[in-house]
């Protein structure tokens, strides 16, 4: 498809800025980021196994910069997005075709909720922050349900709702 064709090129794009300076970090999370769009777009045409394997290029990519800059707000986001991308592809969200593996999600979400708890303790009073904590406790609560772990879900549904009435507060 056109969307298809476009991201593919955006993210070769982005791999050539990328590839003539690796140690730039805005380089490093655009190329993650593009190929997690791309990731996007393949699942929505169907290509789940191109999906899954675009979704796994951007968290690699994502965890070699975190590796090398291990504070980096702007990185950590990244590889939390990334995250979720890829865990969305292997056991789903309730509403996307994925590829059943429940139990590698499982793993993945884990990643995501970390990746979130270092940049709360980095930002510990950004509400944006906060917010994108809840939805990832929220999502680990959503896995634990696809995976029938009613009981191992709740703690997650519960953390994310204290989350959410606390920024709701503040908003008033």
């Amino acid at each position: 498809t056109g969307a298809r064709k476009s991201y593919e090129k955006a993210l070769a794009i982005r791999q050539n800025l990328f590839a003539s300076n690796p140690k730039n970090t805005n380089d490093a999370v655009a190329v993650a980021e593009s190929s997690r769009l791309l990731a996007s777009i393949l699942l929505e045409s169907s290509a789940t196994k191109s999906a899954l394997e675009s979704a796994q290029r951007s968290v690699w990519i994502a965890e070699r910069t975190d590796r090398a800059y291990p504070n980096n707000v702007e990185v950590l986001e990244e590889l939390s997005r990334d995250y979720e991308g890829e865990a969305d592809i292997l056991g789903g969200n309730f509403n996307l075709s994925n590829v059943g593996d429940i139990p590698a999600a499982l793993i993945v979400r884990r990643k995501q909720l970390d990746a979130d708890e270092r940049i709360i303790s980095l930002k510990p009073n950004d509400p944006t922050v906060n917010r994108m904590l809840a939805a990832s406790e929220a999502r680990m609560g959503d896995q634990l349900l696809l995976d029938g772990q009613t009981r191992e879900a709740l703690p997650y549904y519960l953390r994310a709702q204290q989350v959410f009435e606390k920024l709701a507060k503040a908003s008033r």
